[in-house]
């Protein structure tokens, strides 16, 4: 595989990886009193909320109280990223 197929390889691996890491800090942000003024914090909600959405209304909550909607999203982006992943190789190969 050349160089900079390579390259794009990595960086969309990475694109999901970091999207990944966005839902889990928001989860982990979540637990504490998080300032609403952090710039990281509005970039981190404003990506996340749209998946997060859509789990959250199709699923609601655990027992009331539990919101499994993060744990879910996890699990698809990361399909996501093994079939997408999975396809670039295909094409680039």
């Amino acid at each position: 595989m050349d160089s900079i197929y390579l390259f794009l390889y990595s960086l969309v691996g990475w694109a999901f990886r970091i999207y990944q890491i966005f839902i889990l800090a928001r989860c982990v942000m979540s637990w504490f009193a998080a300032r609403s003024d952090s710039r990281l914090l509005a970039v981190i909600y404003k990506t996340t909320e749209p998946l997060l959405r859509i789990f959250r209304g199709r699923f609601g909550r655990f027992g009331g109280k539990i919101d499994l909607s993060p744990v879910i999203a996890v699990a698809v982006v990361n399909l996501a990223r093994r079939l997408v992943l999975f396809f670039l190789w295909i094409l680039l190969g």
